[in-house]
């Protein structure tokens, strides 16, 4: 199967827009396998990415590239169970990557403090996660694009809305101050119809779709050709934000 997550690029232009990696050092929480670690890594002078799933820790490392070995240190944990190292000092940057709306609701805020008491004074975090909406099914060839639906997602949209809840909370407590939020489109690109709905069994246990789009995708894909790419257009959510340097958190 052929599936290029991102096929634009758009989450990486963004991303270096708002962040100067340059001899930064960076907490990647939620890093996975490392997709997005990879597109940041070779400009900071240090990552530490973290995430809950150990099988995806040791693939991370595993695929790790050879210069980069020693600049990026992968480890299994929680946002709320990580700990400085001793003589570690805070982070430049504290990258939240898709992360925010996978903890359980009750520990977000918590989550986005430890965030504010990880980061230096003139530090920045950085959250992306998704819209809380159903993403576009297209058919792409040279540059023409038809729509033949959207998806159906059972649960994920109430998680990326409290994620949003938890962003507003912490803003009114004044913990951290915005600096910019904007939303951008990652286009997914599969070969055919049938690579999406396998891909979509795999992986997305929440998300399924619906007869009609289903049809109307394939009939479309036939008409247009095999040199036709179904498209899936996902929206996403990019905030920054500042530590409020007037303010103290007490446990």
């Amino acid at each position: 199967m052929t599936y290029t997550m991102d096929s634009l690029g758009s989450e990486r232009k963004l991303l270096h827009s708002l962040v100067d990696f340059s001899n930064k050092s960076v907490l990647e929480v939620g890093c996975g396998e490392g997709r997005l670690t990879w597109q940041f890594a070779d400009k900071t002078k240090y990552v530490v990415a973290i995430d809950p799933e150990a099988e995806k820790i040791a693939v991370a490392k595993k695929n790790s590239p050879k210069d980069l070995k020693n600049r990026v240190e992968f480890l299994e944990g929680t946002l709320l169970d990580y700990k400085l190292k001793k003589g570690l000092p805070k982070f430049d940057v504290v990258l939240l990557s898709w992360s925010l709306c996978c903890m359980e609701p009750e520990d977000m805020l918590p989550g986005l403090r430890k965030c504010y008491e990880l980061l230096k004074r003139d530090g920045l975090l950085i959250d992306i996660h998704p819209f809380g909406e159903s993403d576009y099914v297209e058919i792409h060839f040279e540059n023409k694009i038809w729509r033949a639906g959207r998806t159906i997602d059972k649960s994920n949209y109430l998680s990326y809305q409290q994620a949003d809840h938890a962003l507003e909370n912490v803003i009114e407590q004044d913990v951290l101050i915005p600096q910019s939020e904007c939303a951008f489109p990652i286009l997914n690109t599969y070969d055919s119809m049938v690579e999406f709905e396998d891909w979509i069994a795999e992986n997305w246990n929440d998300t399924s779709i619906d007869s009609q789009t289903r049809d109307k995708a394939r009939r479309l894909a036939k008409e247009i050709g095999s040199e036709s790419h179904v498209v899936v257009r996902e929206k996403i959510s990019i905030a920054s934000l500042r530590p409020n340097e007037n303010y103290f958190y007490r446990n």
